[in-house]
């Protein structure tokens, strides 16, 4: 019989909602007041005032965990909103300051646009008369040096402050970043351009990115190019049923690259939408201060101001470490996390980084308290009963990468077959792969755990090769 661990540093399973926390009165204050306006659920504008928080932020301080190293600030979330639920209603309300600040700043680097673009112009002049005066009189190695010499001198391109890149694709928000900018906030209330075959190639750097290493991104077309000290933030909102079926298609290998266990997650039922409204005149001056608080930080990440750390207190610091531990005794067998190692890597990093952003949020000077490190512990809990509820009880693709194994195991013991055309298999593998994009999703889970890998055959014909104990084991 399993041991049922309950480890008493931990919140318990199935705990009520945290409830407001009077030490973080802007940020509480605003978040109970958009709900109660809004009539709609706490969690639900928690999470969103807090992604829109963390997005201002990651620019201009990290957490410095007890281990000594510092981590970004950054958050991802994912919410599923059924229909009618106020998805943009919640986005638009929490990203305006954002937005505007965003307008401001493109208004003012007009003058800065126009400046460029005659320098460039004056440039690409001069450029011109100098190949033309000197291509006939130097050699070819000294022409190239002084045209390498006044490329050098090219004038650079003012960089558009940019933060939110809505319903943007991963792809595109890399490209946009590896041409100039150093934060932003992926925002999609289409939970679909995110939740897509297409974009999982691009999980790894997402993830990367979210614990603040650099990342090289491949591009056949226009080159590779590196992402080195950049912050991502990413807000996912989806209707149910495009998040269901995304699992269904593609779980097992979003769930393997850790991009879920690093979000914040929270499924809003059906039964808190549609509420009756009245003809009350909504007071949003707490909200306002949210905004006032931004909008100061907004303008501090534009001034050069260098990155900052905040530290735990030594109480929070070693309640950070008992908190730390505890998720690791869960992680054995009869635990919450037995079943989740991958929320259990990345739960205590979340901890800190909530507890990060609610101590520069609401101004507090010295190192981060015992008290705010537990109203973000409690918070991260909560989401975490909000994860095992989305993730436990559906199918992740591993029952489809089961049978398909089977199917090449099946041809291996027969005749030692492991050279396959990848039409084939797709032709003959069970009738229940060969629709909704399920043999693509069985596939490559198996591909990245090394049991299938692609070559071309002759005359460029795509081909599998199977490892029945994975690549590398014989």
């Amino acid at each position: 019989m399993y041991h049922s661990y309950c480890y008493p540093a931990l919140p318990i399973p199935g705990a009520p909602y945290p409830a407001p926390s009077l030490a973080h009165p802007c940020f509480s204050s605003a978040v109970l007041e958009a709900a109660e306006n809004l009539k709609l659920p706490h969690p639900f504008v928690c999470l969103t005032a807090l992604s829109a928080i963390a997005a201002v932020l990651q620019e201009l301080v990290d957490i410095e965990m007890p281990s000594g190293n510092a981590l970004p600030v950054s958050l991802n979330t994912l919410i599923t909103v059924p229909s009618g639920g106020g998805k943009n209603r919640t986005i638009n309300l929490f990203k305006r300051s954002i937005e505007e600040f965003e307008t401001q700043q493109v208004l003012a680097s007009k003058g800065e646009m126009a400046a460029y673009k005659t320098k460039f112009e004056i440039w690409s002049h001069q450029r011109k008369d100098l190949l033309k005066k000197q291509c006939k009189v130097l050699s070819g190695d000294e022409l190239v040096e002084l045209m390498i010499a006044h490329d050098q001198k090219a004038p650079i391109p003012p960089k558009p402050f940019r933060m939110v890149f809505e319903d943007t694709t991963p792809e595109a928000l890399l490209g946009s970043l590896g041409a100039g900018g150093h934060g932003a906030w992926l925002v999609t209330s289409e939970g679909g351009i995110i939740l897509s075959q297409h974009s999982m190639k691009n999980m790894p750097a997402l993830n990367q990115l979210w614990s603040g290493d650099r990342v090289t991104v491949d591009r056949k077309t226009t080159g590779s190019f590196v992402l080195a000290d950049v912050r991502i933030s990413v807000l996912i909102m989806s209707q149910p049923g495009i998040f269901e079926d995304f699992i269904n298609r593609y779980g097992g290998l979003a769930r393997e690259s850790g991009f879920f266990a690093r979000c914040l997650v929270l499924a809003v039922p059906p039964s808190v939408i549609g509420q009756y409204e009245d003809d009350q005149v909504l007071d949003w001056q707490n909200l306002e201060q949210f905004h006032v608080v931004l909008r100061r930080f907004l303008s501090m990440s534009v001034s050069g101001i260098s990155r900052s750390a905040v530290r735990f207190s030594p109480a929070a610091r070693s309640r950070w470490v008992v908190i730390k531990n505890a998720v690791v005794d869960e992680s054995k067998m009869g635990g919450r996390f037995t079943d989740f190692p991958d929320l259990a890597a990345r739960t205590p990093e979340n901890i800190a980084r909530i507890s990060a952003l609610l101590h520069f949020f609401e101004g507090r000077s010295g190192d981060i308290t015992v008290e705010t490190l537990d109203y973000a512990c409690r918070l991260c809990f909560w989401h975490i009963d909000q994860f095992v509820q989305m993730f436990s009880k559906r199918s992740t693709g591993e029952e489809d990468a089961k049978i398909l194994f089977g199917w090449f195991l099946g041809r291996y013991n027969n005749n030692s077959q492991v050279a396959h055309r990848k039409t084939a298999v797709r032709q003959a593998c069970p009738n229940s792969l060969r629709k909704d994009g399920r043999f693509n999703a069985a596939f490559e889970l198996l591909a990245s755990r090394g049991y299938v890998a692609t070559q071309v055959f002759g005359k460029g014909a795509q081909g599998v090769i199977f490892y029945p104990r994975g690549y590398g084991n014989g």
